[in-house]
């Protein structure tokens, strides 16, 4: 994949929308919540953090920027990953 397609994926993913497609979170002050889809999750310890772009889990650990998670939740590679976003924003 070239560079400049890869940073333009990047550029444009925005983590609460990625998320969202796949986690129901609420605002929590300048944060979102929700349960973490990486174990079962009594509590919402997955915080998703639109400033820094990125997510985390505080009970496992799991998380990441938006191309991390789309790793972990659809089990794939980067390049899928990357793929997946690319079909998510067109």
């Amino acid at each position: 994949m070239e560079k400049e397609i890869e940073e333009k994926i990047k550029s444009v993913a925005q983590i609460t929308e990625v998320v969202q497609k796949y986690v129901k979170i609420y605002k929590r002050g300048s944060s979102f919540v929700g349960h973490c889809p990486f174990h079962k999750d009594k509590n919402p310890s997955f915080s998703v953090n639109p400033r820094g772009i990125y997510c985390h889990c505080f009970s496992c650990g799991q998380g990441g920027d938006p191309v991390k998670f789309i790793e972990l939740i659809e089990k794939t590679d980067y390049i899928g990953a990357l793929t997946k976003l690319a079909e998510f924003y067109g």
